[in-house]
């Protein structure tokens, strides 16, 4: 039997919420043989998990109880023989007959003195300093650690120092559709306001986002090509901070932000935009990236990190902090059409090597060797 933190999959259409619902229904469609348990913290979850997969409900709002207290017990009590933790923490304290599978999708928390990867709020903080004291402790009962990217596993190996934990990376996936429908578009120009010509950039609350650098880099722009920037990935109670950066750079008219969206309308803003602008200093994967490319729409991209390792030479790299640098590749792709069409077509290639069901099934053959007690290599 194998269990599951679930509990993202609930709250987050987004990073590590996204990637545990992809994996669990990607491993429900391929493996029928084992059983599994997903483990979540509210009762009213099966209508968005896979009905053949059993569902525990352990009702917490104390995340550290949850998940230090209540799922170690749980997984023992319901005879767990592997227990699979896909989102950086996982319990320190764990029956030593269970296997434990952590996915950590990267370090930034382990940093230190690096004004670009300071939390955003309060709440990020705790959460780092949760991380900071987990992580490692866990790490090093773990039977293996999945990642996202071998930047982070490079990472997981300067921080972590694991010297009995293999680490393996397994990529994220894709499975967008192109989104060209043109009734679908319409729908979201109503909806949110948009143009006709647009812009769309991936931001945040975190500093490391970037969200005032593409700001700043639309004021020099925007308007000489008359374009709209739609800037996703603003919760609405930190909007008005970014809205107050517009209006300093009177480009207020000409920005919409919004908050995470649900994957069939990101797909379609990113099948029309004109271009994708990804300027965050660290990621571990940079999902969007890849989803992006896939709605062949071209990707200006940070150089930094595990970026250049997704885009795989499919994305105009740039240094995110050179603002000079980032006006010349958005005057290219407009202005270019060969360019912009090769960025596309090499875009589209590079998308394809990468799907949620290869990486359900990297997972799975993890699963199998750990349960079937196959040694595996710690290098």
């Amino acid at each position: 039997m194998i269990g599951i933190d679930a509990r993202l999959a609930l709250y987050e259409p987004h990073g590590m919420g996204r990637y545990i619902l992809h994996l669990v229904h990607e491993l429900a469609a391929r493996d029928t043989e084992n059983v599994y348990i997903l483990y979540v913290d509210v009762e009213d979850s099966k209508h968005i998990l896979p009905d053949r997969f059993k569902v525990r409900a352990l009702p917490s709002k104390n995340y550290l109880f949850w998940e230090q207290v209540l799922l170690p017990r749980a997984v023992l009590e319901d005879g767990v023989r592997l227990l699979h933790c896909p989102a950086n923490t996982a319990p320190v304290i764990l029956d030593r007959n269970i296997i434990l599978v952590m996915t950590i999708h990267d370090v930034m928390y382990m940093h230190t003195n690096n004004e670009v990867l300071e939390p955003g709020n309060l709440y990020q903080w705790f959460g780092k300093m949760y991380r900071r004291f987990i992580v490692p402790r866990a790490a090093r009962r773990a039977q293996l650690v999945m990642t996202d990217s071998h930047f982070s596993k490079k990472e997981i190996g300067k921080f972590l120092k694991l010297q009995n934990t293999p680490v393996e990376v397994v990529h994220l996936g894709c499975e967008f559709g192109t989104g060209s429908g043109g009734e679908g578009i319409d729908h979201l120009r109503v909806k949110y306001g948009i143009a006709e010509s647009f812009i769309l950039a991936f931001g945040g609350v975190a500093p490391r986002k970037n969200t005032r650098r593409i700001l700043e880099v639309f004021s020099r722009i925007g308007k000489k090509h008359a374009l709209q920037l739609v800037v996703t990935a603003i919760p609405k109670h930190v909007r008005e901070s970014f809205t107050q950066i517009a209006h300093q750079l009177k480009i207020e008219s000409s920005v919409i932000f919004l908050e995470f969206l649900p994957e069939e309308e990101l797909q379609v803003l990113l099948t029309h935009s004109q271009l994708f602008l990804f300027l965050s200093k660290y990621e571990g994967f940079g999902l969007p990236v890849i989803e992006a490319m896939h709605c062949r729409t071209p990707v200006i991209a940070s150089n930094l990190t595990s970026i250049p390792e997704v885009a795989g030479g499919a994305s105009y790299l740039v240094n995110p902090d050179h603002d000079d640098e980032v006006i010349r590749a958005i005057e290219v792709l407009l202005t270019n059409p060969g360019a912009r069409t090769k960025l596309i077509e090499d875009g589209v290639k590079r998308s394809q090597e990468f799907s949620w069901g290869r990486t359900a099934e990297q997972v799975l053959e993890h699963y199998e060797k750990l349960l079937s007690n196959i040694p595996m290599s710690t290098k």
